[in-house]
């Protein structure tokens, strides 16, 4: 309920708070001097031993720069380059066949002789010639060659079937990775 006071022209009249309450004023006047102590104590003390920081750091690179050659600076670039150059010759490498060749014997059947292996390495597959002892030889090689991860496709040619032995050729297509310098 509003407290009235009498007022000799009007009457009563209702009292009129202050709108600002005491709390907020004592905030604010303790949130100000904050900011004022934080930039004097930024700007005399914190913000000129930065500045003397950073010309130590200046002054040292140039000192260092001074103290490389031109010539040392020239030769490091060089070396940068060859080593990055290197590093994209190693990536396109491709391995010897021998490596290719140490696949094929570890996937190779014992039951299953070969007499004939061409590569073809830009066109990432490779044939075979040989001789399996029976169907289920020659079948049991082709998924050898089918489940391993390295190999992605194989064909089958030329089955004929000789005295105990069944003449095959098979083209099986390898993945490009399997033959590059940076395989993981």
């Amino acid at each position: 309920m509003p407290l009235y006071y009498k007022d000799k022209e009007f009457g009563y009249r209702p009292e009129v708070r202050a709108i600002l309450p005491w709390r907020f004023f004592v905030f604010s006047l303790f949130f100000t001097l904050t900011c004022f102590v934080l930039y004097f104590l930024f700007s005399d003390y914190l913000l000129p031993s930065s500045r003397k920081a950073q010309e130590e750091i200046k002054e040292k690179t140039s000192q260092l720069g001074k103290e490389i050659s031109q010539k040392d600076r020239q030769q490091v670039l060089v070396f940068y380059s060859q080593v990055r150059n290197l590093e994209a010759l190693l990536s396109s490498h491709i391995y010897p066949s021998s490596l290719l060749a140490e696949k094929i014997e570890k996937n190779l059947l014992p039951q299953v002789s070969l007499r004939r292996i061409s590569i073809e390495a830009p066109k990432h597959f490779f044939s075979l010639q040989g001789e399996a002892d029976s169907k289920e030889t020659l079948l049991k090689q082709i998924l050898v060659f089918e489940r391993d991860e390295d190999f992605s496709k194989v064909e089958i040619g030329n089955l004929s079937y000789g005295k105990n032995v069944i003449n095959f050729s098979l083209k099986v297509y390898f993945k490009p990775e399997i033959m590059r310098y940076n395989k993981k």
